[in-house]
């Protein structure tokens, strides 16, 4: 639950710095950008973005040298992903988690 809240996260930040309504599929980040959201350490970070990669939720492609931004892609549709996991807490019978997070997200 922890790594989908923290996916929303992500994507409703980008998108919303973006300032159009269409979800991000590509963005260019900073790992220092990424600290300040996550509230966290770059360290803490990587392993964020690692889990998210392993999930198949996102890309992550590094930015080598010094300015070069790193590369972020969401592969999750919002809706989609939304939907999916309120089933599949509803399955497990966490119903109160479920409607609590369709009605943070939606």
């Amino acid at each position: 639950m922890l790594t989908a809240e923290r996916y929303m996260a992500l994507l409703d930040h980008y998108a919303e710095s973006r300032g159009d309504s269409a979800e991000p599929r590509e963005v260019e980040v900073a790992l220092d950008d990424l600290t300040k959201l996550c509230h966290c350490t770059e360290r803490n970070v990587k392993l964020i973005i690692r889990k998210l990669q392993e999930e198949g939720l996102s890309e992550w492609s590094a930015g080598r040298g010094r300015g070069n931004r790193s590369r972020l892609v969401f592969r999750a549709n919002r809706e989609n992903f939304i939907i999916e996991l309120a089933q599949r807490l509803a399955e497990k019978g966490e119903y109160r988690s479920a409607f609590e997070f369709l009605d943070q997200h939606e």
